[in-house]
């Protein structure tokens, strides 16, 4: 939009940014791919025309208030981060034996793993990395296996069921509960209604989940961990999960959630997939990861006070978010009065919005009226037959797989120069649509959608 001399272009700019203006164009969106409005859904909106001083009086108005909001949501922004730095710091002290003080009367971590699996009379699994190239631990901690922590069951450590043995036709209105990434990352195991009967249950009852069982998620948000309260519902995992049945008396499963969740783990698992990023855990990963393990009765005052220092963490931080949710509400509030005309007061001296117009418009017929007297031929529109107009295929296949986001593409194609001349602004915008949308149903221009915001258009070789 271009203002005209009644207008401001900042007084314009702001009342684009108003819910006013915003929310009757939300409803007039057109297309799915692209959802767009037309030029004359933007025109026809009613727009409230305050006389010129005043509307530098708003807009001055409404940056002195903008200015002070940024700096407080700036503020609260920078105290997020630090929140977030702050648990990070929590976690890494808490695995390097520095949240809590030891305990020389502790029973050191390595005599209780061996009089565990002596109870069982099963020898203590060998630890499949070396010890001796590890950090030095602190007084009673050792390094330990994820099998080592183990009750020493069958089942104790067990990855999900194939894929092939789980899909969705399978799955029926109540019998046993199956639990999956739904439930690990938002961190209830309350949430879901998948269920399967009792024959398939018993086929996969390898993957049977327990109280007190560990989840953890392998696939997109990894090494998120949940651990499962006593009254769930019985069932079993998914192929995206690995259960965990720890011995109580070996460890304090909120340790090992700690730890997981610790950016130390997060290293082992980068140094694993050979410093690639993390997209997929797996079972052999999570079996070779080395676990710095306190004595029990430590590892309980580690989880207590990480604990303690998260609740007040999170506290702060739902304050925070309701600050800046406010911030927001309040950019709207401030933009609504300056609209309705109560944020800065009317000066009777101004000249009325009506006979600014009214102004402008005879000086527009002056500036008109020679032009009359020789009326030019109206030219023929020639935007399907303009030269500098290219295929947005061939577009593509130009740029040598580079790709384009669709803004790029209406301004390489030479479409965005044809919107620019031509009187029917929309047609060609709809023309660039049109032809993209026959491109990719045929198959010969694929999107690309990294995440739910950006989209990349990139030629397919034919």
């Amino acid at each position: 939009m271009r203002a005209n001399r009644a207008v401001l272009p900042k007084f314009l700019f702001y009342y684009t940014l108003t819910d006013t203006f915003l929310n009757p164009l939300n409803e007039l969106q057109r297309g799915t791919s692209y959802p767009a409005v037309r030029d004359g859904d933007v025109r026809v909106q009613p727009f409230p025309l305050a006389p010129l001083p005043e509307q530098e009086r708003i807009v001055a108005k409404i940056e002195e208030l903008f200015t002070l909001l940024e700096t407080g949501t700036a503020a609260l922004k920078r105290v997020r981060a630090g929140l977030k730095r702050y648990k990070a710091s929590v976690l890494k002290a808490a695995v390097e034996g520095r949240l809590v003080a030891q305990n020389p009367e502790d029973e050191p971590a390595g005599n209780t793993l061996q009089h565990a699996w002596q109870r069982r009379d099963k020898k203590l699994p060998k630890l499949p990395f070396e010890s001796d190239e590890l950090p030095e631990l602190p007084f009673g901690w050792s390094w330990a296996s994820l099998e080592q922590l183990t009750d020493g069951s069958k089942y104790a450590l067990k990855a999900g069921p194939f894929g092939s043995a789980l899909k969705k036709e399978f799955y029926v209105p109540k019998g046993y509960k199956i639990y999956g990434q739904e439930q690990v990352i938002r961190g209830d195991p309350y949430y879901g209604d998948y269920y399967i009967n009792d024959e398939l249950f018993k086929k996969l009852r390898s993957c049977e989940v327990k109280p007190g069982d560990v989840l953890i998620s392998l696939v997109g948000t990894i090494g998120k961990v949940l651990i499962l309260p006593n009254d769930i519902e019985p069932g079993l995992i998914n192929p995206r999960l690995v259960k965990i049945t720890f011995d109580k008396d070996i460890v304090d499963s909120r340790y090992f959630k700690y730890y997981i969740e610790s950016q130390t783990a997060k290293d082992h698992f980068s140094i694993a997939s050979h410093g690639q990023t993390m997209d997929v855990l797996n079972l052999g990963i999570l079996k070779e990861l080395p676990i710095p393990l306190p004595p029990l009765a430590e590892q309980k005052r580690i989880a207590d006070e990480t604990e303690k220092r998260y609740s007040i963490a999170e506290n702060l931080g739902n304050i925070l978010e309701k600050l800046m949710a406010r911030s927001a509400r309040l950019r709207q509030s401030i933009l609504k009065q300056a609209f309705e005309g109560r944020l800065v007061p009317q000066n009777p001296q101004d000249e009325p919005a009506e006979k600014l117009l009214e102004r402008i418009k005879e000086a527009k017929k002056l500036e008109e009226a020679p032009k009359k007297a020789e009326p030019r031929k109206k030219k023929e529109k020639k935007m399907s037959t303009d030269k500098k107009q290219q295929p947005l295929y061939e577009t593509l296949m130009a740029a040598n797989g580079t790709r384009l986001t669709p803004e790029q593409l209406l301004k390489a194609s030479g479409y965005e120069t044809a919107f620019r001349r031509e009187d029917n602004n929309q047609e060609v915008f709809d023309a660039f649509y049109e032809e993209l949308r026959f491109e990719i149903q045929k198959g010969r221009i694929k999107e690309e959608r990294p995440n739910n915001k950006d989209v990349y258009l990139i030629g397919v070789k034919s």
